[in-house]
């Protein structure tokens, strides 16, 4: 069975579905109204976009935010107020912003289960309506595997935003200088625990805080397994975590740290930032990390990192050489009650279609996303890309033919589940808990969450 994945196929860089199928997490809510609307001018009507360009944060940031402010000077009738939130604080803005009844009425959000709360109490827009009034977007520019991932009773809920690109690769400079060769099984790859130990070097960088990293990791582990994939994809449905591959899965994440392969304080060098600031230091050998941290990396340090396969556990089924962890990453929701208002709708229309096509297009040039657009992504030169990491990375999926493959996290039916799960691996990563535990007490919750249905 095929992955719920995206391939990037040759120079052209087409994105397309090959069958049916967050950033250092600290909250920084401010409120900028963007752009002058004149002296003496009928007060606007105000757009409340939530997302997490932090002015000045980075060259990414500052293209979208131009463009959205140059949107917003355009259009003297309303204004567009930004709502700025980082990583994973976004979904519990959004939780008690909902709660409250005060929804933005635009967000930056994920694709997958973590919509489906939204979905289920009627506050997400219907995005067939968003599609008939553009006329910029049709349907067929994104592939319907992207369409799936934000959609629920066969409603689109969302506009997906990016695939999730993966890496796994070595410093090729510290290999070199202690003698060592890039692991192609798990017992070479679990060998190097010690033999870096042994010269002060952490031999890799995937910590666990707020499961990041690790639940990625965890999924490429599940995923190397033909049943891996299947259960990945249904567990939203089966809620059952006691199959063979999560267990075997767990289990190799436990043999992994106590061979030593895990930064000493998994929670402090978790989550994205700190994880590959490990890297980017030197202190790791090995690099597991998305192509959200890309910007960050160093010329010298793209240089001197060669990309290879995850090393197959031993009884795997399906070759790491193909795939890693990646599907539609995030998305942008609108809420129901805004694009009803006759007063908003033609600025979300706007506002969409900027964020889908030009912003899309600009930071697919840059090279921090890989747009799921397949329109956008036409026009997208690979050769033109700024970001010096990720063309190595496209680069070298096309050369081994590489797709996505589904992610646990993204599947999960409820934020609550999210949470369980990634406190859970935070737990193994740590040893605070065994592999049995771990596969017990996720499974105590999916259990819960049936029996409240």
């Amino acid at each position: 069975m095929c992955a719920n994945g995206f391939h990037i196929q040759g120079g052209s860089m087409k994105i397309y579905r090959v069958s049916s199928f967050v950033v250092l997490a600290v909250f920084c809510a401010v409120s900028v109204i963007a752009g002058g609307k004149g002296e003496g001018a009928t007060r606007p009507q105000e757009i409340r976009f939530a997302h997490m360009w932090q002015e000045g944060a980075s060259e990414e940031s500052e293209i979208a935010l131009g463009l959205l402010n140059e949107l917003d000077r355009r259009n003297p009738e309303w204004t567009l107020t930004h709502e700025v939130v980082t990583g994973d604080e976004m979904r519990n803005k959004i939780r008690v912003d909902v709660a409250a009844n005060n929804a933005p009425d635009i967000w930056q959000f994920w694709a997958g289960g973590v919509l489906k709360d939204y979905a289920d109490r009627g506050i997400l827009a219907d995005f067939r309506e968003y599609i008939a009034d553009s006329s910029r977007l049709y349907r067929d520019h994104i592939p319907e595997g992207a369409w799936d991932l934000v959609s629920f009773d066969g409603i689109p809920r969302a506009l997906p935003r990016n695939v999730s690109i993966g890496v796994f690769g070595v410093n090729t400079e510290l290999f070199e200088r202690y003698g060592l060769e890039y692991p192609t099984t798990w017992a070479e790859f679990l060998a190097l625990g010690p033999a870096f130990r042994e010269h002060g070097v952490t031999p890799t960088n995937i910590g666990s805080r707020g499961g990041n990293p690790s639940h990625f990791w965890y999924g490429d582990l599940v995923c190397q397994y033909e049943d891996g994939v299947t259960d990945t994809m249904m567990i939203g449905e089966t809620l059952n975590t006691r199959t063979p591959a999560m267990i075997r899965a767990a289990e190799y994440v436990d043999q992994m740290r106590r061979a030593g392969m895990f930064p000493d304080d998994v929670i402090a060098w978790g989550d994205w930032a700190p994880s590959y600031a490990l890297y980017e230091q030197g202190n790791t050998a090995m690099l597991y990390t998305f192509a959200w941290m890309f910007d960050d990396m160093s010329e010298e340090m793209v240089a001197k990192t060669e990309l290879i396969p995850i090393p197959m556990v031993p009884d795997a089924e399906r070759d790491t050489r193909g795939f890693i962890q990646g599907s539609v990453n995030d998305a942008y929701t609108v809420a129901a009650r805004s694009y009803a208002d006759a007063n908003k709708r033609n600025a979300l229309v706007q506002l969409l279609d900027v964020i889908g096509k030009d912003i899309g297009h600009a930071l697919s040039e840059l090279g921090t996303i890989v747009s799921v657009d397949n329109e956008v992504m036409s026009r997208v030169d690979l050769d033109r890309i700024a970001s010096p990491m990720m063309r190595k990375t496209l680069a070298y999926r096309i050369e081994n033919d590489m797709s996505g493959s589904p992610m646990i996290w993204q599947n999960l039916p409820s934020n609550t589940l999210q949470f369980t799960y990634q406190a859970l691996l935070d737990e193994l990563w740590a040893g605070a808990i065994t592999p049995a535990q771990y596969i017990d007490r996720f499974q105590a919750a999916l259990d819960e969450h049936r029996a409240n249905q």
